[in-house]
């Protein structure tokens, strides 16, 4: 990869792990999700919902 391509993945690895989705950050940093996706998996970070924003509940009453 690239030298500013693996910057704005790690950038995008950093987004991620602060919550945002995958496609907001690929936008963000300029990457297409599939790139972002890779690099999740080459840093060991876990697929699916790890880094969804946790929808909030609401207490019943």
């Amino acid at each position: 990869m690239p030298r500013k391509q693996t910057e704005a993945a790690a950038r995008g690895l950093e987004f991620i792990a602060a919550g945002m989705t995958l496609r907001e950050a690929a936008a963000r940093v300029g990457l297409a999700p599939s790139t972002l996706t890779r690099a999740k998996k080459r840093a060991g970070m876990k697929h699916g919902n790890a880094g969804r924003r946790a929808k909030q509940q609401e207490p019943e009453s």
